[in-house]
């Protein structure tokens, strides 16, 4: 029961949440219950939590509430992000809009680029690129990177100009196998991620490395690497996936985020993200799925086709793809808003 724990910590940190006995007494009984019951228990409390919310000033949520990671990677949502943000030895290359994450994964960001930046002193920056949206949810061209725990970054290169952090085409010469070596060790030894996307030609450079240089054994090396027994191997963090030659994808753990996205279900997380974007903007962002036409997402979300166009500075003959973001006004969004008694209305 060690998630309930960190969700009351992190939930807690000290204080009554808003003086809500009922919020207390649900994480208490998450985290008292016996292990038989931990199904039912998470079930019950994503029937209560959303309610709960809603019965409370939604300032004070936003305030206090830990970061919510929600779902798989591939079908997730972000609840309560925050942009990274550069630190020493680490660069974010990427707008805040593309770098939603949550404080483990920022902290295990600096981290590594502090045990890097140890370990060899001077060189280049730690460079992060896509993590995810605030709201999680498609990022279009990624497949995963909805819960602000999926992370690209450029490999440590050698020979590359002070200043310059695009991604860059990665060759033997130019790839600095003893700096990406410290950072997979130290993901590996702190058992930070579930995963690590390195293409295999670079996990060959790595496996020679760890063997002549760092005293490694090839046993010791089948829990760290997929090469070379195979591309991807079960059991193996590094794990090989086309696509990732110029840099690498970590998939963090984040165990508080994690437990705290289990309050939500993809439907309760969609609409308290809308209904929390109305409160902030008045409006909110309606991803397009494929097959959808304006025509769709107006009647979906009960709003004018003549002001959904002029919001989004669109005509009749405009082309919807799937990704593309439309905004949705708070006008005649009955759906969407609260009632007068508060709930928060899902489509």
């Amino acid at each position: 029961m060690w998630p309930c724990l960190c969700v009351y910590v992190a939930i807690t940190r000290g204080r009554v949440w808003l003086s809500s006995a009922a919020v207390q007494i649900l994480l208490l009984a998450l985290l008292i219950a016996p292990p038989q019951t931990v199904a039912p228990t998470w079930a019950v409390a994503q029937a209560a939590w959303v309610p709960l919310l809603e019965a409370v000033d939604l300032d004070w949520v936003e305030r206090l509430h830990p970061a919510a990671s929600v779902g798989p990677a591939a079908h997730g949502r972000l609840l309560f992000g925050e942009p990274m943000q550069d630190a020493a030895g680490l660069y974010v290359r990427v707008p805040p809009r593309d770098s939603c994450t949550v404080p483990e994964v920022s902290w295990a960001l600096r981290f590594l680029a502090a045990r890097v930046r140890r370990e060899h002193p001077g060189g280049p920056e730690l460079v992060v690129g896509d993590i995810s949206r605030c709201g999680g949810g498609r990022f279009p061209p990624h497949r995963t990177h909805q819960s602000g725990r999926d992370v690209d970054l450029r490999y440590f290169l050698l020979g590359v100009a002070p200043g310059l952090y695009d991604y860059i085409f990665v060759t033997p010469t130019t790839f600095d196998v003893a700096r990406v070596w410290t950072l997979v060790e130290a993901i590996h030894a702190h058992d930070l991620a579930e995963v690590v996307y390195i293409d295999v030609r670079h996990q060959r450079a790595l496996h020679a490395y760890a063997k002549t240089q760092r005293g490694f054994t090839k046993l010791a090396l089948d829990p760290i690497l997929s090469w070379p027994r195979a591309r991807r191997r079960a059991g193996a963090l590094v794990q090989h996936m086309p696509g990732h030659h110029n840099h690498l994808h970590i998939r963090f753990k984040a165990p508080v985020a994690t437990a705290a996205g289990r309050l939500f279900t993809s439907a309760t997380a969609r609409a308290f993200l809308r209904a929390l974007d109305l409160h902030r903007t008045g409006k909110f962002d309606h991803v397009v799925r494929r097959g959808e036409t304006l025509g769709m997402i107006a009647q979906a979300h009960r709003v004018d086709l003549g002001a959904l166009m002029a919001w989004n500075r669109l005509s009749k003959r405009s082309v919807l793809r799937p990704g593309d973001v439309v905004e949705v006004h708070a006008g005649d969004t009955p759906r969407v808003n609260r009632t007068r008694h508060g709930r928060i209305l899902e489509r």
